[in-house]
């Protein structure tokens, strides 16, 4: 999630609201085959989303 420790409360929990609802939806869109993947991978559900982006 992006740093909004300078953001006002409401506007800091909107943005993370947000940023967990696009990782809700990006898991969602994930194909079978990429769920088996993820679920071999040690880390974390975004770093494997950022390398699946980036491969």
């Amino acid at each position: 999630m992006a740093n909004t420790k300078k953001l006002p409360h409401d506007e800091r929990k909107k943005a993370r609201r947000a940023a967990r609802k696009r990782i809700r939806e990006a898991y969602a869109a994930l194909t079978r085959k990429d769920r088996k993947a993820l679920s071999k991978f040690e880390g974390p559900l975004t770093r494997f989303l950022r390398e699946k982006a980036g491969a």
